[in-house]
C-alpha cells in the first residue's frame, strides 16, 4: 500500500495563516453567522445549561461554518459559496452523520478506557495514571487520520473513513499536531475568556474565534491538499 509523503507540518500552518488573512473577506462573509452562533453556544456550554441541546446545535452549524471554508480554501476566495442555510443538501447532512458518527465512535472508545480501566488496575496506581493519559492521546491519533474525511465531503471527493484513512497512512502524528495540538493550543485564550468572563467576554470572543475557527480548518484543508498530491504523485 502507497504512503504518502511525510507532511510539511510547518509548511501547512504557516499556509492556513497566511491564507485566512488573505482571504479574509470571503471567508467572514460566508462563515459569519455560524461562527458568532457557535460562539454563543461555547459560551453556554461553559455555564452547563442545556448541554445536549447545544451540542445538536453544534452538529448543524458545523458544517455551515467548515464547508465554505474548506471550499475557499482548496479551489480559491472566488469559488461560489451559496447561502448554505437555504441550499443545505445531502452534503452537508452527511457531514453532520459524520461529524456524529466519529464523536460516537470515540465516546465508545473512551469510555470503557476511563470507567472500567482503574477498577481492573486497582493497586497499581502508574497503571491507572498510563491509561487514563494513553487513552486521549490515542484518541486524537485517530481522530487526526479520520478528520481527512471532512474536507473530502466539503469537496465532493471519496468521503469514506477508510479512505481517510488511507490517506493518511505514514502521516499520523503530523496530523495530529496539525489536526489536534494546533487547535487546542488556539482554543487556550477563548477557554480562559468564558472560564472567567463569560458575558463581557462574548464580543472579544466572537472576534477571536473567526480567527481560531477559520485557521485550523484552513489548516485541515491544506493538508488534505498535500497528502492528495503526493499521494497522486507516487
Amino acid at each position: 500500500m502507497s504512503t504518502s509523503s511525510p507532511l510539511a507540518v510547518g509548511k501547512v500552518i504557516a499556509a492556513a495563516l497566511w491564507l485566512t488573512v488573505e482571504r479574509r473577506q470571503p471567508l467572514l462573509r460566508a462563515t459569519w453567522l455560524p461562527i458568532i452562533l457557535l460562539t454563543f453556544c461555547e459560551v453556554i456550554q461553559k455555564g452547563r445549561a442545556v448541554p445536549e441541546a447545544v451540542s445538536f446545535a453544534e452538529v448543524l452549524l458545523l458544517p455551515l461554518l467548515a464547508i465554505p471554508c474548506h471550499r475557499i480554501v482548496y479551489l480559491g476566495a472566488s469559488t461560489p459559496i451559496p447561502d448554505l442555510i437555504e441550499h443545505w443538501s445531502l452534503r452537508e447532512t452527511k457531514f453532520s452523520v459524520y461529524v456524529v458518527v466519529v464523536a460516537l465512535l470515540f465516546m465508545a472508545a473512551h469510555l470503557p478506557a476511563v470507567t472500567w480501566g482503574p477498577a481492573l488496575l486497582a493497586g497499581h496506581g502508574p497503571g491507572v495514571d498510563a491509561l487514563v493519559w494513553s487513552a486521549p492521546v490515542a484518541l486524537l491519533y485517530a481522530f487526526s487520520r479520520v478528520a481527512l474525511v471532512f474536507p473530502a465531503i466539503a469537496l465532493g471527493e471519496p468521503d469514506s473513513l477508510r479512505a481517510a484513512w488511507r490517506l493518511s497512512r505514514g502521516n499520523g502524528w503530523r496530523l495530529a499536531v496539525v489536526c489536534s495540538l494546533f487547535p487546542l493550543s488556539l482554543n487556550v485564550a477563548p477557554d480562559w475568556l468564558t472560564a472567567r468572563l463569560p458575558l463581557l467576554a462574548v464580543l472579544p470572543l466572537i472576534a477571536a474565534c473567526f480567527v481560531l475557527a477559520l485557521v485550523p480548518t484552513a489548516a485541515l484543508t491544506l493538508a488534505y491538499a498535500e497528502l492528495g498530491a503526493s499521494r497522486g504523485a507516487t
